[in-house]
């Protein structure tokens, strides 16, 4: 919502539409009864169309009808689709229609007026006249909350951006939907006091084996910052004495620079509150302990800027990227390094230098995770993102792996581009294969609903047009080639012969691979095997299938923005399981501190992060002395 047309000189941009979803097939019975499994598949629909992720969620503004059927069917959906998958705080909702009543038609304009001033002050008002929910909606069960006071907005997914979500019924179980986001960066709510300048922020684990032992650990290590013993305490002691407790399975990790920001973040935590720098989360069953897939994407997560901040943050991704620079830059015109380091988007638009970049960042990426106790105990890639996949999983060596999408990226230049167009369709894949007409084609299996076109220009341009008639979800792909179809033939033997002789070796770990969406032998992959990855259409719902059947209990995208996580997600749904999905870097966002918060995000789904390897050295050389045992010995 913008008044960029205004004459004013105080014109502003309030909001922006980041994402929006709508149907009208979810009449269950009655004329106006939509149906949750409906309204939840349309939520995930705008999620993706938005691209991000259930936790970017600050609060929803939702229809709130007042009746039995309505509210359990909006609760039940709200839960499926988003308050079941965030792993911080539960999500918040509300109704203006609790603090003005019903005005009919305007109702829905006046919902998205208070979520676009809601985004503007970052200030979501209480539910004034709200008592208790209906005997029909477990609010706890759905990890969804219904404030009755004034709610400080935040994002625990990233910390600097914020998402709210209007929710709208029409007649006959129409549903829509759209997300709004914040026109101005939220800047963290502590600054870069007591902490060197280098580092951006510290760790505080806390952990207990109940809610309300959580919460009073919380209060006790509140109360001992507060207390003349722990006047003097410094971030990094403090963090390396809690690093040294048992973690029990209710966690939650605080992400300081200064006392105030630990206090803040203390204070929610023992009130069950919400704080930008505060993750919560509680692992259960299989997540302790469980084994990860690291997976790499294709093109699509680029952006200017990105692991910029995170070289001269991390040395270890700044030695894992020299190392990549020595193998990439004696095999093309330009510098590895210095496009990393481009602020102008030139680049972006060139694939033989787009995809070599990207294949850098994310092996580079692979190597920070393993510093932080991140093991991998196997490995996915999609498209050109198998070559990182094949590399991390001692498959290819890294001359090798930048042999391969150099040369590969070189010939799309050269004897692909200006010739195609892909996109992405939101429909199941029996359908999509009905609608195709001549010269297009599939071109990647990502999901129940999510699938990937590409062909001749023209078709596609045609495709798009039809699906946007009918009001089916589709939308083009920035590029300007068509993989994965009968136009990479043309390319066939001058690939064969760029590649020569591929020295693949069996893999340290296994590697599913998504041209045959199974387990592969490694020991495979040659010269032919790189093009029928480039030629046949991406399989990741089979591989995605396959590696939760053998028992994989997390999928973490190894990016600078996630691409593949609601597709994964979709599948896991599909197939009942209960995998943990996470990522890595954001676009546009601070790479350091987006680490630290993708780390803590992992810890509290149980993985064992190394916090001691993102930890600078303590003011003081002494172990510090907490003093905050348990009231009662075993609650915590």
């Amino acid at each position: 919502m913008t008044s960029s047309s205004m004459e004013s000189a105080s014109a502003k941009n309030y909001a922006e539409i980041c994402g929006t979803a709508a149907g009208g097939n979810g009449a269950n019975f009655g004329i106006i009864a939509p149906d949750a499994n409906a309204q939840a598949k349309l939520i995930q629909r705008a999620l993706a169309d938005a691209e991000i992720l259930p936790d970017d969620i600050g609060f929803i503004e939702a229809h709130g009808t007042a009746t039995a059927q309505g509210d359990a069917t909006e609760a039940t959906a709200l839960g499926d689709a988003i308050g079941s998958r965030r792993t911080a705080g539960p999500l918040v909702i509300g109704s203006v229609k609790a603090n003005i009543g019903h005005l009919d038609a305007a109702a829905g304009i006046a919902g998205a007026i208070k979520a676009v001033l809601s985004l503007w002050h970052q200030r979501f008002p209480g539910n004034r006249n709200f008592t208790s929910s209906s005997d029909l909606i477990d609010l706890s069960g759905l990890n969804i909350t219904i404030p009755t006071d004034t709610t400080e907005l935040i994002n625990h997914h990233s910390g600097s951006h914020s998402y709210g979500r209007v929710s709208s019924f029409g007649l006959g179980g129409a549903n829509f939907h759209v997300i709004l986001g914040s026109s101005q960066k939220i800047e963290p709510g502590y600054s870069a006091e007591s902490v060197p300048h280098d580092f951006i922020a510290v760790p505080w684990v806390v952990s207990a084996r109940s809610v309300a032992a959580l919460s009073g650990q919380a209060r006790l290590l509140r109360e001992f910052l507060l207390s003349e013993a722990g006047a003097d305490a410094d971030a990094v002691s403090v963090g390396r004495e809690l690093l040294r407790r048992s973690r029990f399975e209710h966690r939650a990790v605080i992400i300081g620079a200064d006392r105030q920001s630990f206090l803040d973040g203390l204070d929610a935590v023992a009130s069950g509150g919400q704080a930008a720098h505060v993750i919560r989360g509680v692992t259960t069953g299989a997540s302790e302990g469980g084994k990860t897939v690291l997976v790499f994407p294709g093109q699509g997560a680029q952006w200017i800027g990105m692991g910029k901040e995170l070289m001269a943050w991390s040395p270890v991704f700044a030695s894992a990227m020299a190392e990549c620079a020595g193998a990439i830059d004696p095999l093309v015109q330009w510098s590895l390094l210095e496009v990393l380091s481009d602020d102008s988007s030139d680049w972006l638009g060139r694939v033989e230098i787009v995809q070599p970049v990207s294949f850098a960042v994310m092996v580079s990426l692979a190597r920070v995770w393993q510093s932080l106790g991140v093991v991998a105990d196997a490995v996915m890639g999609h498209s050109q993102g198998e070559v990182a996949a094949a590399v991390v999983a001692g498959a290819l060596s890294l001359a090798d792996g930048a042999r391969i999408v150099v040369a590969r990226s070189a010939l799309i230049a050269q004897g692909l581009a200006g010739n195609g167009a892909m996109a992405s369709v939101s429909l199941p894949l029996a359908a999509v294969a009905t609608r195709l007409g001549a010269g297009v084609e599939i071109a990647a299996v990502n999901g129940p609903a999510s699938i990937v076109v590409a062909g001749e220009t023209t078709a596609v341009a045609k495709l798009l047009a039809e699906h946007e008639r009918d009001e089916v979800q589709a939308r083009s792909i920035a590029v300007d080639y068509a993989s994965h179809t009968a136009q990479v033939e043309s390319v066939r033997d001058a690939l064969l012969e760029a590649l020569g002789a591929v020295d693949a070796q069996p893999s340290r770990i296994p590697l599913y691979s998504t041209v045959t969406g199974q387990k592969l032998a490694t020991e495979t992959m040659d010269a032919r095997y790189w093009f029928w990855n480039l030629r046949k259409p991406v399989q990741l719902q089979r591989a995605t299938e396959a590696v939760l059947d053998d028992g994989f209990t997390r999928l973490l995208e190894v990016s600078t923005h996630p691409v593949l996580t609601i597709a994964m997600q979709d599948t896991a749904d599909a197939v009942g399981s209960p995998v943990r999905i996470a990522s890595t870097l954001r676009r546009g966002e601070d790479g350091s501190r987006r680490l630290i918060l993708a780390s803590a995000a992992l810890e509290v789904t149980g993985v064992g992060i190394d916090w001691e390897a993102l930890l600078p050295t303590a003011a003081h050389g002494c172990r510090i002395r907490l003093n905050t045992d348990p009231l009662v010995p075993g609650e915590y």
